[in-house]
């Protein structure tokens, strides 16, 4: 196990890192570091393992993910997945649920009313304002995370600023960074 541990420092390392080290080569010391790690600690206890928004990911993570879980040690104890990911946003992630040990579960937009009911809820002291309630709905749809972001900005910003906010769900979050306070 010190060994495991030795290793995940090294890689966090780069002075440690063998002279002249290519970069597959350190790909595959990371992703052999990794798996020993993750085998080990599943070993011990049933290990869960979540990765938010997967299809962010780059390459050589996509290739670390399919060793560690498309085809894991066989001397690894319970290991388990969890990934929130956009489908059609990157082919990688896209042929990680082709591999068949994957199971699906695709989360539907909200209903009409139910969508009507968050849109009451997250807007608080604004809600009665039909007009921002009804374009709240238009960019949103049925998206409950969009719709929270774009109440939380309805209640920082006056109408024309929140007007001027990207159609996205990124160009909401980015518009709330960019208000944070510099430190």
């Amino acid at each position: 196990r010190e060994d495991i541990l030795d290793t995940v420092e090294a890689l966090l390392d780069p002075a440690a890192a063998p002279l002249g080290e290519s970069a597959e080569a350190r790909r595959s010391r990371v992703a052999a570091a990794a798996r020993a790690l993750l085998s080990e600690l599943s070993r011990q206890r049933p290990l869960v393992t979540v990765i938010e928004d997967l299809h962010w990911a780059d390459s050589s993570s996509f290739e670390t993910f399919a060793a560690l879980f498309l085809s894991p040690d066989e001397a690894a104890g319970p290991l388990f997945l969890l990934t929130t990911m956009r489908p059609g946003e990157s082919s990688e992630a896209d042929d990680l649920l082709g591999e068949g040990i994957v199971s699906q579960v695709i989360l539907e937009e909200l209903d009409p009313g139910d969508r009507q009911q968050l849109i009451i809820e997250c807007l608080g002291d604004r809600a009665g304002d039909a007009n921002l309630a009804g374009e709240i709905e238009h960019r949103a749809g049925g998206n409950p995370f969009y719709i929270h972001e774009l109440a939380q900005a309805a209640q920082e910003l006056d109408l024309s600023a929140f007007a001027a906010i990207p159609d996205s769900v990124r160009g909401v979050l980015a518009s709330r960074v960019d208000r944070l306070p510099s430190q």
